[in-house]
């Protein structure tokens, strides 16, 4: 069980100091030994999910290569490209490599393996998560310098169609490349690695975004967006649109014509509706068309807006793709999201990383346009608590990290002897010598290492994740909320590809073969969080969060009002007599069912057929002073969703 945030522990760490690996110094050991270069020959940028033949080309320097030593080509995680395979000339991805001395070579591939099945852990330990590796070993002659080694993934020689690249974009695509000059196994990093543009495909479609609460009168913003058929921002978009409103306001159409400098994605700023109502927006460009999620007009400012955020996002300091830099201006360019937080896996996070990231969150962070949090993930192992994300509300935060996926010797752990949390009261109370009024939120995810419920702290553990990329796990959640915890219900994408808000992680349709997936069945798109604040400000959307006075939606941006006797969710209120619940809904789609859980079974269930539905309910069966919960789920024709968090009656 929590241990109290309010007991104070001396808790004393024995953490045994050995020597370990340290990237910069092993990168600049590697300069002075001279070990080479390594370059993409051809071709020039990639378009996502097409076939490429892709020739790298690795340089000796002047330490030249020793017989027993060679070159290691180390690739991201979740690679998606098709695997690379040494055997079949005809087949795809048929990866060939020689020496321009013609000294015979040894190669060895682990290319998109289930990496706790296949991948030894000479590799696993020292590269994860730059375990797809292509290692070529030179034998006989080795190699002196300017001698090379060319390696084309994707040879179309023979009859090979090539490789089939990833379906999102990516600048750049970087393969870190390490070296063993002298034969001894120890390779060393190079400095500067092979990289590749991955640019995205012809517009497919467009997507319209607007603010969720709007004021009669008064300008909203409004984002257009052009995609490819996956999902990628189309930035060579030039189109000529016009954009409508559904609904009659009076309004006149809006037309723009999409220049070069936008790359894909506009804002307009001066939408204005003359009357209060429901509105959306519907974008045209004679070819294609998209429709805008819902805006709620009124007459006057609402005292609480929906804002929309997605906090769970990784980046290349870790296990994800791109920088802090480039997800933050995703997320707010792009994603059209009011809030967001960038939360790489503290292990990976390397002293001058974490500085690093707190000065960019601290940067992007823009009160009334764009909040930031600053925050990260710990990751234990599901035995000592469970992948858990901590987010602060202040600039400057502590950072613990777990040594569940520690290794001395990877290159991307963190490098310094900081006391590190190995399990998730460790975390608890490391949190709590920093805690102040509501500036700290725990939230448990399913992830890779799911959250344990057996251990829970009601003051720093105020929220659960139920979508993400990954899954949808409402029966996980469920367990928590069995065992009493009152967790607030949110959702964030997890995303792994530097795309916060809106982007396609995982295939659905296809397993582990890339080149059958079904596009016409994909999900696209982003688990978002959706928040009731006053103000788009840090601390508004902090506070909010820690209330629980949130919802989480599989992607789309619905509006979900869920009251218990007036009280919003996240609520804990007393009630002697049957508790009246009021849902208002505005849904992008038809709704297809709305249902009432109380403790974890779903007591009642209407279908609207509509996209927008009222309705008030009273919990007949509520017995005198009965303790309980209840949450709803929305489920639309689409099949996206929205649960709200929950209301607690008389459970305090």
């Amino acid at each position: 069980m929590g241990l109290s945030i309010f007991t104070w522990i001396v808790h004393a760490q024995s953490q045994v100091v050995i020597p370990r690996t340290d990237v910069i110094a092993e990168t600049a050991k590697g300069r002075e030994i001279g070990i080479g270069s390594a370059r993409v020959i051809s071709p020039g940028p990639l378009e996502v999910y097409t076939w490429n033949s892709v020739k790298l080309q690795y340089t000796a320097g002047k330490a030249g290569i020793k017989p027993g030593g060679g070159v290691r080509f180390t690739f991201q995680h979740m690679l998606r490209w098709t695997t690379f395979q040494l055997d079949d000339p005809d087949g795809h991805s048929f990866t060939s490599v020689k020496s321009s001395n013609g000294s015979p070579v040894k190669v060895t591939s682990f290319i998109n393996r289930p990496w706790n099945e296949i991948i030894p852990s000479e590799y696993m330990d020292k590269y994860d998560p730059y375990y797809n590796l292509i290692e070529v070993i030179v034998t006989e002659k080795g190699l002196k310098e300017g001698e090379t080694i060319d390696i084309v993934i994707g040879d179309t020689t023979e009859e090979s169609p090539g490789v089939l690249v990833q379906y999102f974009d990516e600048h750049p695509f970087t393969i870190e490349t390490y070296v063993d000059p002298r034969g001894d196994n120890n390779f060393f990093p190079m400095e500067v690695n092979p990289t590749i543009e991955i640019v995205a495909g012809e517009p497919a479609k467009l997507a319209v975004l607007v603010a969720s609460n709007g004021v009669a009168g008064e300008p909203f913003w409004c984002l257009v967006r052009a995609e490819d058929k996956y999902g990628n921002v189309a930035d060579s978009y030039e189109g000529k649109i016009k954009i409508q409103i559904v609904e009659n306001d009076g309004n006149s159409q809006k037309k723009y014509a999409f220049r070069t400098s936008d790359n894909g994605v506009h804002r307009f700023e001066d939408f204005v509706f003359k009357n209060p109502g429901t509105y959306r927006l519907v974008v045209s460009d004679g070819n294609l068309e998209a429709e805008s999620n819902p805006i709620v007009v009124t007459e006057e400012t609402a005292e609480l807006k929906v804002y929309w955020g997605d906090i769970h996002n990784h980046t290349k300091s870790c296990d994800g793709r791109g920088t802090s830099k480039q997800s933050y201006e995703f997320g707010r360019d792009a994603a059209g999201l009011d809030f967001c937080s960038v939360a790489n896996h503290s292990e990976n996070l390397r002293t001058e990383e974490w500085e690093e990231y707190k000065a960019v969150t601290k940067e992007f962070n823009n009160p009334g346009r764009f909040v930031t949090i600053p925050g990260y993930e710990w990751s234990g192992s599901h035995e000592t608590g469970g992948d858990h994300n901590v987010y602060f509300l202040q600039d400057n935060p502590p950072i613990y990290r777990s040594r569940a996926n520690f290794n001395y010797h990877n290159y991307n752990n963190y490098q310094g002897t900081e006391i590190q949390a190995n399990h998730i009261e460790d975390l608890y109370l490391m949190l709590a010598q920093h805690y102040t009024d509501k500036n700290i939120i725990v939230i448990p995810h399913y992830g890779g290492r799911r959250g344990n419920k057996n251990w829970h702290n009601p003051t720093l553990e105020r929220l659960i994740e139920v979508y993400s990329d990954h899954r949808r796990s409402e029966a996980w959640v469920q367990d928590y909320l069995e065992q009493g915890w009152k967790t607030g219900i949110m959702a964030s994408s997890d995303n792994h590809n530097g795309k916060p808000g809106y982007s396609l992680t995982f295939t659905k349709t296809s397993g582990n073969n890339l080149s059958k997936i079904d596009w016409e069945k994909e999900e696209i798109g982003t688990s978002l969080m959706a928040v009731y604040g006053k103000d788009l400000q840090r601390k508004e959307i902090f506070e909010a969060m820690y209330d629980r006075h949130c919802y989480a939606t599989s992607g789309d941006r619905i509006l979900l009002d869920f009251r218990v006797n007036g009280e919003l969710m996240g609520s804990e209120i007393s009630s002697a007599g049957s508790p009246e619940i009021s849902i208002v809904v505005t849904g992008t789609d038809a709704i297809r069912k709305i249902e009432i859980t109380k403790n974890n079974q779903v007591v009642k269930d209407f279908l609207p057929g509509a996209m927008n539905y009222d309705l008030s309910w009273t919990d007949k069966e509520f017995g005198e002073n009965e303790s309980c919960f209840y949450y709803v789920r929305i489920i639309q024709e689409n099949n996206e969703e929205a649960i709200s968090s929950p209301v607690w009656v008389n459970t305090k």
